[in-house]
């Protein structure tokens, strides 16, 4: 799949982009997953707050957020990816 701003320079596709969040795990020694659970608490959400995750990729993250708001609380997630957007959809 064409990248839909190649000049960007951080827009992921193909092997990097479907494979992202392994590879992130095995470059980070298994240390990936449990760093994002620790920062994702330390920003404190509170349930009501809005969330915009800019670059949020695969939806890894996102998906770690919600289970801090209520309905009251709300994310968006934007990334620039078309590969990545499929996985977060998915």
């Amino acid at each position: 799949m064409n990248k839909l701003y190649p000049e960007s320079k951080v827009e992921l596709s193909g092997f990097m982009a479907k494979h992202y969040d392994i590879l992130l795990n095995l470059i980070t020694l298994g240390k990936y997953g449990r760093h994002i659970r620790k920062v994702i608490y330390l920003m404190n959400i509170k349930p009501e707050d809005k969330i915009i995750d800019l670059g949020a990729g695969t939806g890894n993250n996102t998906c770690l957020m919600m289970k801090y708001l209520s309905e009251k609380g709300k994310i968006v997630a934007l990334d620039i990816s078309r590969e990545m957007i499929e996985q977060f959809q998915k």
